[in-house]
């Protein structure tokens, strides 16, 4: 039977083995996201789903893991904490660039 875990936005389902099998969104005051802190602070697994990663049917394409957000902010570890905490729905590519453009 799948148990349904309340992360920081959002939730995920898993198994009676503890594997995710589903990501859902909740809302925020901007958009709508799947957020989990402890994922990436541990840096294991999904940490942020975007608003747009999610179509009509909930079916997702678009996951980041604490290092796919480090990535994106070219190997920094700062920036990536900044981009991360700062996401409400948009894609931390986009985000990433935004906070670059104010310094």
């Amino acid at each position: 039977m799948a148990k349904i875990i309340m992360v920081t936005c959002g939730c995920k389902m898993v198994d009676d083995k503890g594997k995710v099998i589903d990501y859902i969104p909740s809302y925020t005051t901007e958009g709508r996201c799947y957020k989990d802190d402890d994922a990436f602070v541990s840096g294991e697994g999904v940490c942020y789903i975007p608003e747009y990663a999610f179509d009509d049917e909930l079916n997702i394409k678009d996951t980041y893991t604490r290092d796919d957000i480090v990535s994106v902010c070219d190997g920094d570890d700062a920036m990536a904490d900044m981009v991360y905490f700062s996401l409400s729905w948009e894609y931390p590519e986009t985000r990433y660039e935004d906070i670059k453009f104010c310094f």
